[in-house]
């Protein structure tokens, strides 16, 4: 039995904690990252407010 780490892709709305969109992965990937990062552009498009999108890299 092989263990495989997982690397998620979580966007989560600042305000009420709730996840936007994610993706889930078998390696880190900027491509997987852009991916759910458009998704979670175009789901929140009907926003009348000014959306921010930040890395938390810390």
């Amino acid at each position: 039995m092989t263990i495989q780490k997982l690397y998620p892709d979580p966007f989560m709305d600042m305000f009420n904690s709730e996840i936007i969109r994610y993706g889930i992965d078998k390696r880190p990937s900027a491509q997987n990252v852009m991916n759910v990062l458009n998704e979670a552009i175009e789901i929140t498009s009907d926003c009348v407010y000014r959306r921010i999108f930040h890395s938390d890299r810390g």
